[in-house]
């Protein structure tokens, strides 16, 4: 099976994957070679890649968007995707920080849906680097791997 995380700055391409964790709005899916043709709404959250070659789990912090599913091919569309390695847990820290302070100040409902937004894609971002980093937010603590069915 084949996966694409596509992006508006750039595309990841997978040549040959075994299984894709999915964050959706009902919940986290995971998706294999084979599976039944889907197109899915995605949450910000852990995209989870495990190459087929080597086995290895690639992670991204995606900021939401969609899934396409075909039994050989599987192609994600979202706004942002930061490989683990990628993210700067301090911006991702203070982003988090001024997407609380907008949303405690927003007027309308627009502007807090812009700032909720904003906060959920920086938790994910924070999430991911918590799990995959050596170095992360000083003062938190590190939650336990958990196998990628249960989150």
């Amino acid at each position: 099976m084949t996966c694409s995380i596509i992006t508006p700055d750039k595309t990841r391409e997978f040549a040959a994957i075994s299984e894709v964790y999915l964050p959706t709005e009902s919940g986290i899916i995971g998706v294999l070679p084979g599976h039944e043709a889907l197109i899915t709404h995605l949450r910000a959250g852990e995209v989870r890649v495990k190459e087929k070659e080597n086995g290895q789990f690639h992670a991204y912090a995606i900021s939401g968007g969609f899934a396409d599913v075909k039994p050989d091919t599987l192609k994600i569309l979202v706004q942002t995707a930061e490989h683990s390695d990628e993210i700067d847990v301090m911006k991702a820290e203070e982003a988090r920080q001024e997407a609380e302070r907008l949303m405690a100040e927003a007027e309308e409902d627009v502007h807090f849906g812009d700032a909720e937004a904003l906060l959920q894609r920086n938790i994910a971002r924070l999430k991911v680097a918590e799990r995959h980093q050596k170095h992360h937010v000083p003062g938190r603590h590190r939650r336990p791997e958990l196998p990628p069915s249960t989150y």
